[in-house]
C-alpha cells in the first residue's frame, strides 16, 4: 500500500491499519482517498501535538507568566479537522445514518418520479 509522503512517519502503521479496515468494509472508495489522506494528515499532526503536550506539559513558563502550551491549539485544530473529514466520509455512526437516510430519500424520490 502506498502511503503519501506528507503522512507523518509516526502514524504510517495506523494509516495502513485504518485504510485496510475501511477498504475491507467497502466504506472507503477510490474517490474518497484524497479526503482520507488529508484526514489522516490531521490525525498525525494531532498525535504529534499530543506527544509534545505529554513531554512539555499543558503549560509553559514565559519569563514570569504561565501560558498554555501552543501545542494545545495545534491539537485542537487538527482534532477538529480530523473529525470533520471523518464525518464527511461517514466514519461516525451518526454521519453514516444521515448518509443512509439521504440515499434512501433519493431512491424513494426517484421511484416516485418513474
Amino acid at each position: 500500500m502506498e502511503i503519501p509522503d506528507f503522512i507523518p512517519e509516526k502514524i504510517e502503521n495506523k494509516y495502513v491499519e485504518i485504510k485496510t479496515k475501511l477498504q475491507e468494509q467497502n466504506i472507503l472508495q477510490k474517490i474518497d482517498e484524497p479526503a482520507f489522506n488529508i484526514m489522516m494528515f490531521h490525525y498525525g499532526l494531532a498525535v504529534e501535538a499530543m506527544q509534545t503536550i505529554k513531554k512539555q506539559g499543558p503549560f509553559q513558563k514565559d519569563r514570569s507568566t504561565l501560558r498554555k502550551n501552543p501545542a494545545l491549539q495545534i491539537f485542537r485544530e487538527n482534532s477538529n479537522a480530523f473529525e470533520k473529514y471523518a464525518k464527511r466520509l461517514g466514519l461516525f455512526p451518526e454521519s453514516r445514518e444521515a448518509m443512509i437516510g439521504e440515499i434512501e430519500y433519493l431512491q424513494s424520490y426517484r421511484k416516485r418520479k418513474e
